[in-house]
């Protein structure tokens, strides 16, 4: 236990007083000194003998966006405890400058507001008596977080040119066992009974059948552009202007996890280095896979340019690109794939608020952080979106199919 500033000036103060009562006869003088000198007798008196220093209680945790971690500080008994936390970009604290103090026991909360891997901490715990006599602190490493996307909307159905897999949810071209209606034909020997079309039997006096499509599953593979993060501008992580790169991981987390539902094998391929690719799998093990792989990217490392070559696919797999459509190596690689067979869809993840031209106000002067930017941004992005429609319109024109992400989930 270290003497805090309080007890230094209480020593000081006390001989003072003391001193000056005793050369200047003074009585009062010398009362205040003697209180003054009973305060410090009292506070070694009760000066804590332990010498252990508080712990601390932090775990490091997986949750999903949105769930909260605790910290909690505990100290010896009759202490102050202070426990306070550095704050991050991306969690929410509770208290909201993660600084709080109680007898004994203190907590601070985070709450993880956006996917991904986040540091909570490093902490900085305190205890003091109840004089504030004193003090001793302690230092402890900061805590990793791990944020799955919470993504739940369920993806709007693509219409499949193949499909691979022998049953499945799936509508194939071929006609067989299912429940699309292909055809209504005239009954042959070794139909089924239960497929007879009774009101168009009742209709030409003839017994007809229903011809179907038969259901299969089929391989899905998401690519996952992180390439580039585009962020609107001013925007900060978890204020609710989502960046391409959450646009992307929550599309590639609702796709997964829809088409895994539905018995299909799912990949994930990532076009830079920040998630890593992950082969092709089905059931609930497969998706927690990805969901890991996506918690464990950190919004604190950089992206990367160099684009990674996609997997050799069997044609006809069904392959959803999540993409703000800024790289041309991309866009080229996308063109490779579909000529090797890829039934292939595009999600647009540029936030639209950056080619929006409602915004443009004839004013180069925004203020960043107090300082005026007479960069044209809004200016620059109209003017990229404006090249982005010649890429999507050619890309439309060789039938791979663009949405958004607002069309596409």
């Amino acid at each position: 236990m270290h003497r805090t500033q309080a007890h230094t000036r209480a020593v000081l103060a006390s001989a003072a007083f003391v001193l000056y009562g005793v050369l200047g006869s003074r009585l009062d003088a010398l009362l205040v000194g003697c209180v003054l000198l009973a305060w410090i007798a009292v506070a070694h008196a009760l000066r804590p003998r332990a010498n252990t220093p508080a712990t601390l209680e932090a775990a490091e945790a997986k949750v999903n966006e949105g769930e909260s971690v605790t910290a909690t500080a505990r100290g010896a008994r009759g202490m102050l405890v202070t426990v306070g936390a550095r704050m991050k970009g991306g969690l929410e604290y509770s208290p909201r400058w993660a600084v709080t103090t109680d007898l004994e026991t203190a907590h601070v909360s985070a709450k993880a507001r956006v996917w991904g891997t986040h540091e909570f901490g490093p902490f900085t715990v305190q205890e003091t008596d109840a004089l504030g006599a004193f003090r001793r602190h302690r230092c402890h490493e900061a805590r990793k977080i791990s944020a799955v996307a919470g993504a739940t909307a369920k993806p709007r159905p693509l219409a499949l040119t193949h499909v691979l897999g022998v049953s499945g949810p799936h509508a194939s071209r071929t006609k067989g066992e299912g429940t699309a209606l292909a055809d209504i034909r005239p009954y042959r020997p070794g139909d089924r009974l239960n497929k007879i079309n009774w009101r168009v039997t009742s209709r030409r006096g003839t017994l007809h059948t229903n011809e179907t499509f038969s259901e299969r599953d089929t391989d899905v593979l998401i690519v996952v552009d992180t390439m580039a993060d585009i962020r609107p501008i001013g925007a900060e992580p978890g204020d609710g202007r989502a960046s391409s790169l959450d646009m992307s991981v929550e599309a590639a987390t609702v796709l997964a996890r829809h088409y895994l539902a539905l018995g299909d094998r799912v990949g994930i391929h990532d076009a830079g280095a920040l998630i890593g690719s992950i082969p092709f799998g089905t059931g609930e093990r497969q998706m927690r896979r990805i969901l890991e792989a996506l918690s464990r990217l950190s919004r604190e490392d950089a992206v990367s340019p160099r684009l990674r070559r996609a997997p050799r696919l069997r044609s006809g797999t069904l392959t959803i690109a999540c993409t703000p459509l800024l790289s041309e190596e991309f866009i080229e690689q996308i063109g490779l794939m579909r000529a090797h067979g890829a039934d292939l869809t595009i999600i647009d993840t540029l936030p639209a608020e950056l080619t929006d031209t409602s915004r443009l106000t004839g004013t180069p002067m925004r203020r960043i952080d107090g300082l005026e930017d007479p960069h044209l941004w809004d200016e620059a992005w109209v003017i990229r979106g404006f090249e982005r429609r010649f890429v999507i319109a050619d890309l439309e024109r060789r039938g791979i199919p663009v949405r958004t992400l607002e069309e596409a989930l």
